[in-house]
């Protein structure tokens, strides 16, 4: 007898439905996805419909998220120990915001007719040093 989908809980093989999930995430068709998590594509069609479906992609992308960001972390860890200088100086811009290079901000104009404005000249303004330093 089939369950009415309001009363649908998760399914015994939650497991294989967060792997057809992540699957789909990455761009596996619902058949190659059912194949890879190991249940038949008819199956995932009804998973798909399911009320638990949706918890099943926040599950997957968490996970898949989680991943990448624990491989990433692991890769800077290699590149800076190997000397990579342009990553350590990412790094240390991202954690000490005075080392970070000014932020640029794009300004537009437009003339009367909505067409460009010749620009002839630029000013760059920077803040009065602190009381006490050299100029």
């Amino acid at each position: 007898m089939a369950q009415s989908k309001a009363s649908d809980p998760r399914p015994r093989r939650w497991e294989q439905g967060i792997s057809c999930a992540y699957h789909r995430l990455i761009g596996f068709t619902i058949a190659e996805s059912a194949k890879r998590a190991g249940v038949g594509k008819r199956t995932l069609d009804r998973w798909l419909k399911a009320d638990w479906w949706p918890d099943a992609c926040a599950e997957a992308s968490s996970r898949w998220l989680g991943h990448v960001e624990e491989r990433s972390r692991a890769q800077l860890v290699k590149g800076v120990e190997a000397g990579d200088t342009s990553i350590a100086l990412k790094i240390i811009e991202r954690l000490v915001p005075e080392l970070a290079p000014p932020s640029v901000s794009t300004i537009h104009h437009a003339g009367p007719d909505g067409g460009p404005v010749r620009i002839t000249e630029i000013t760059l303004e920077y803040p009065n040093p602190k009381e006490g330093e050299d100029e």
